[in-house]
């Protein structure tokens, strides 16, 4: 990541390089989304349909359990060294996330859930399904960790409210077989005030033992270790973003409520959060039309249109 010599905070720029050009991998199938795998690779996680879609309600406002007809769901998976494409068996379900597991297994999602249905789904590496559980309703994004052995769960607002005492935490983390382990409202915190989620904007599952949360209303960025809350910053100043990286006490926030066009690099070492702005441009300094975000660890992925892009952080910067 390279900013530019310009002092000027409005006018910064820094480099994204880019990724893929995501046809290129699905051809003209239908992309459901775009995610991060475990972040120790760097990897993409791409979960397409053969047939258009029927995964949202009418308004467009929040995804369906089961469309009209089945679907035939591919994940394909991207890493700087390798492609690898799983087919999964037809299905009536519809599902809006996918994650890798270890032993070559995969967990599909499918984010509401009517009653207390299964709506996690564990396929093996064939495409065929292995197991299935309840991950709760109004989920916002599922992450696993790179071993496999733990799965977070976070809920918008739809879930915390008008889901059940489960999804109520607004972040639950679950084992591979869908029990869960940790739920958000009960972690231990020592003297630190952590104020409740109401609906959990960006998670980032950073390793095996250390998790990340930001949510509204108050968006502070939560840090979770070994199954305690050891850090809340509740002095970012940033509101409503979708995505952040985290690394070696910095963190890079993509832009709040209509401010799609920067990031945000904060320095969490001091008691006082220093921070820049910056717009992302192309490698060939073309501004970025950002149409979405996420991140893992110190990932922070940029899609406009077609194309990906990635901003790291490293100690360089």
């Amino acid at each position: 990541m390279r900013e530019n010599k310009d002092n000027r905070q409005d006018k910064r720029t820094v480099e994204a390089r880019h990724l893929l050009h995501l046809p290129d991998i699905t051809g003209d199938r239908h992309i459901i989304t775009v995610d991060a795998a475990p972040a120790y690779d760097g990897g993409i996680v791409i979960l397409s349909t053969e047939n258009a879609p029927d995964y949202r309600t009418q308004d467009n406002m929040f995804a369906k359990a089961q469309g009209d007809k089945p679907n035939r769901f591919r994940v394909d998976y991207w890493t700087p060294n390798a492609l690898q494409t799983i087919g999964i068996a037809e299905t009536p379900n519809n599902y809006h996330s996918a994650q890798p597991l270890n032993g070559g297994e995969w967990l599909l999602t499918c984010h509401r859930a009517r009653g207390s249905e299964s709506n996690g789904v564990v396929y093996g590496e064939r495409g065929e399904l292995v197991r299935s559980f309840f991950l709760g309703d109004g989920i916002e994004s599922v992450q696993t960790t790179p071993s496999g052995k733990a799965i977070w769960v976070s809920y918008f607002d739809e879930g915390v409210y008008s889901g059940g005492t489960l999804e109520h935490n607004g972040l639950v983390c679950f084992d591979r077989e869908g029990t869960p382990t940790l739920r958000f409202s009960e972690l231990p915190h020592g003297d630190l005030t952590v104020p409740v989620i109401d609906d959990c904007y960006a998670l980032n599952v950073a390793s095996d033992t250390e998790t990340f949360a930001y949510y509204y209303t108050d968006f502070p960025l939560v840090r979770i270790a070994n199954g305690a809350v050891t850090s809340v910053r509740d002095d970012l100043k940033i509101a409503g973003s979708k995505g952040f990286a985290v690394f070696n006490n910095r963190a890079l926030f993509g832009g709040g409520y209509g401010e799609t066009d920067r990031v945000y690099l904060l320095n969490l070492r001091s008691e006082k959060i220093h921070k820049k702005i910056a717009h992302p441009v192309t490698e060939s300094g073309d501004a970025l039309t950002i149409t979405g975000a996420f991140a893992r660890g110190r990932f922070f992925y940029l899609r406009s249109g077609d194309d990906l892009h990635v901003l790291e952080l490293d100690y360089d910067l």
